[in-house]
């Protein structure tokens, strides 16, 4: 099974050279993809590039979103109507959140948006949407209050590894 991994840059990075420095980081780790915002209204940062065969739902929805359940149907429609099977299009995830250093009481709003916690809590989490709602990767935005750099060590030596490790040992559920 193919997940992949990725850092996205936060808005707030406007030193290009940090921005720089954190996506080196990333590759160095091994992360699949580095992504830097490129809304026209951030446009001092640099563009972003991705070549990915997939989709990324909008305004970081996951999962167990609504928008989510109202959008994949339209994007398995589109691969019909052009001949592709819906399974074929990748959903990867825009998943904003903090990395703590230690577990947080809740990991949800009171909206349902994922905000983060702990390695263990991500790991739980996008192990899960992994194995039992179709993920094929996710792109970390950090949030909060731990420097990026620190959770951008978390993410590649702790929870993707450790996502990976559980996905190899367990069977995808069926879409």
């Amino acid at each position: 099974m193919d997940v992949r991994f990725g850092y996205g840059s936060p808005d707030k990075i406007r030193d290009v050279e940090q921005a720089v420095r954190l996506a080196q980081q990333a590759d160095r780790d091994g992360l699949d993809h580095v992504t830097f915002s490129d809304h026209p209204y951030v446009a001092d940062l640099l563009d972003g590039y991705a070549e990915a065969d997939g989709w990324i739902p909008g305004r970081a929805a996951d999962w167990l979103s609504d928008r989510y359940r109202w959008s994949r149907p339209i994007i398995d429609e589109a691969a019909r109507a052009v001949g592709r099977k819906p399974e074929d299009v990748a959903t990867i995830y825009n998943f904003p959140g903090e990395i703590t250093s230690a577990p947080v009481r809740r990991t949800r709003d009171d909206d349902g948006r994922w905000v983060g916690g702990s390695s263990a809590q991500w790991i739980e989490e996008l192990t899960d949407a992994v194995l039992n709602h179709n993920a094929a990767g996710f792109t970390l935005f950090p949030r909060g209050a731990d420097p990026f750099a620190v959770q951008l060590s978390r993410w590649s030596d702790e929870i993707v590894p450790a996502v990976r490790a559980a996905i190899t040992a367990q069977p995808v559920a069926e879409r």
